[in-house]
């Protein structure tokens, strides 16, 4: 089997090797390799699941500034990712 090499765009190392053992399913059930690399980079997750929403400024504290990013992570239930999908 060549080499993969695919951007996911799920974060986490669970969402890695979920995908690799996903290759190695495929493969092994003869899907095409462009076939698989399709599926991979156009998997977005579940919704309202890591929803990265932006970096925002916040008000300096002891003359130091910073930013906060906000990040909606909550559909973690099976119910709830359903309802949002």
């Amino acid at each position: 089997m060549p080499n993969l090499h695919v951007t996911l765009n799920a974060p986490g190392r669970h969402n890695a090797l979920n995908a690799a053992a996903a290759v190695a399913v495929a493969t092994e059930e003869g899907i095409d390799d462009d076939a698989i690399l399709r599926a991979l980079e156009s998997f977005q997750g579940t919704g309202r699941r890591f929803d990265f929403l932006g970096e925002f400024p916040l008000e300096p504290v002891n003359g130091k500034a910073g930013t906060a990013m906000l990040v909606d992570d909550y559909g973690h239930h099976p119910t709830e990712s359903r309802r949002h999908h």
